[in-house]
């Protein structure tokens, strides 16, 4: 049997891939080797002469559309089970997300060789763990670049704000341009949906920084999490990192998940191997003495709570063991500023705070509020702004709003994004959840919502608004954009709104 080649590679002047170097466990049939110089798993994208890679997904199983791949100009196909009408060369693989995620870093040239990854993953706070980390690697003089649900940051940009880790082929090509531009690392944040879809398979990760894993999950969920982020440690090479926090049972397992790689740990547990203890709480930041074996430093942060600071000292955690001195990471630090839609504070005329944050699961609504009162003297009140994303299910509205109950001393409801659905459903599910809804304040109209709890707050008190943070799109009948809650309460205290994030001196 012949070995096909998939795609034009001279004239694209793209690497060809041997899928059989590639996927060696893999079964071909039909040939001896698949070269390819393209793939797609979207049938309705394929290009003559690529590969076309079937992916069972929730709605759609990509067998069912062979034929419409191969009509495209596909010249084979990757695939978990063997389909007999395709006809054409067929390469069987036990996982093909897993497949296709390799052939997608294979053909952007292994960039992840190319340069130090660093790959990000928790349950939350992944995003301002990932942050911290790239100031604290700027002020010791690294270029780096950012990729993730903080989206795509080159150098002395803000991070600009997206929903998802990309997908395998964004994900490749992303990299290649961070190789590209001579970045000396790139931090990449993994959801917990990319570690699920596998979208990371093939990157070769520098180090890992595995920031918590015990949260509101179920044990199965947990699980599954535990196995993404076990992947994910055996993803380091030779003479790299796995750092994890010591304060979190759930992570212990994975500390010698990978014998080529050196573990460190990080947590407010003093034998870690860097500690952390937190001096002062208070509504403009944290004072956080950190160490190690070479001594202690104070540190002043822009983020508020104790769990924000236990994400700078992982930041803090995994740049120490980059080589970054002391010195580097209290400049890092302290020179970060306020991320955007967490824990993002301003404060009224009359000295009640205001804190925006993006929660939007009962679990993050309800470190956000732990958060705010850590902050507040024992007799301040705290009012929430919470509303129900459309699209979630009853459990988690009812969730929402149960942690809002019982975080808050005032409740104001309102729709956060409806996605289709009609605000007085979003309400009343999120009512039904209340064991007191005639204590809540209802409003269809979510700037009526944060007016009124601004309102209400004394000096003093503080105003959580949740939901959507610096979410800008509203996605219902009509997709459009819209002032985002950083907008909407700038724009009631009489203060300039500003769309970009500058950061903090």
């Amino acid at each position: 049997m012949a070995t096909w080649f998939a795609g034009p590679c001279a004239r694209r002047g793209i690497p060809a891939v041997s899928l059989r170097e590639l996927l060696p466990e893999a079964l071909f049939l039909g040939c001896r080797d698949l070269v390819v110089s393209g793939c797609s798993a979207d049938s309705r994208r394929v290009e003559p002469g690529e590969v076309f890679v079937a992916i069972r997904g929730r709605r759609h199983d990509g067998h069912d559309y062979l034929e419409r791949a191969l009509e495209r100009g596909a010249a084979g196909v990757v695939v978990e089970r063997f389909v007999a009408e395709a006809g054409h060369p067929q390469v069987v693989v036990a996982d093909s997300r897993s497949a296709f995620a390799k052939t997608c870093q294979a053909l952007a040239g292994s960039p992840s060789r190319s340069t130090r990854v660093i790959a990000i993953a928790g349950s939350h706070g992944t995003t301002v763990a990932g942050i911290a980390l790239r100031s604290i690697l700027e002020a010791a003089g690294l270029s780096v670049a950012m990729i993730g649900p903080a989206a795509w940051a080159r150098p002395g940009e803000a991070p600009r704000f997206g929903p998802i880790t990309p997908r395998p082929h964004g994900l490749a090509a992303m990299l290649a341009e961070a190789v590209d531009q001579r970045h000396d690392i790139v931090i990449l944040a993994a959801t917990s949906e990319a570690l699920a879809e596998r979208y990371l398979d093939g990157v070769e990760c520098h180090q890992v920084l595995l920031t918590n894993l015990s949260d509101d999950r179920d044990a199965d969920a947990t699980q599954r999490f535990r196995a993404g982020m076990g992947r994910l440690a055996r993803s380091v090479v030779t003479d790299g990192a796995v750092v994890l926090s010591g304060d979190d049972h759930e992570l212990a397992p994975l500390a010698g998940s990978n014998l080529r790689a050196r573990s460190r740990s990080f947590g407010f547990d003093p034998t870690c191997d860097l500690w952390g203890r937190v001096e002062r709480l208070t509504t403009y930041g944290t004072a956080l003495r950190l160490g190690d074996a070479e001594g202690s430093r104070l540190v002043r942060l822009h983020l508020i709570g104790r769990e924000n600071a236990r994400l700078g000292l992982a930041a803090a955690a995994a740049a120490r063991d980059l080589g970054a001195s002391f010195e580097a990471v209290v400049a890092g630090l302290e020179g970060l500023g306020q991320v955007p839609g967490r824990l993002e504070r301003t404060e009224t005329d009359d000295g009640a705070f205001v804190f925006i944050d993006e929660a939007r699961t009962a679990a993050d609504l309800a470190r956000a509020l732990r958060a705010v009162r850590e902050v507040l003297p024992p007799d301040a009140r705290v009012h929430c702004v919470v509303g129900a994303q459309g699209g979630s299910n009853l459990a988690d509205r009812l969730a929402l709003a149960r942690a809002a109950e019982l975080g808050a001393d005032q409740v104001f409801l309102a729709p956060a994004n409806p996605r289709g659905e009609e605000s007085r459903d979003l309400i009343g599910d999120l009512q039904a959840g209340l064991k007191r809804p005639d204590q809540a304040f209802a409003f269809d109209d979510r700037r009526a919502a944060i007016e009124s709890a601004l309102a209400e707050a004394a000096p003093g008190d503080a105003v959580l608004i949740a939901g959507r943070g610096r979410e800008r799109v509203l996605v219902g009948l009509d997709t459009f954009r819209t002032d985002t809650d950083h907008d909407l309460v700038h724009r009631f205290l009489g203060q300039e709104v500003s769309g970009a994030w500058q950061r903090t001196a």
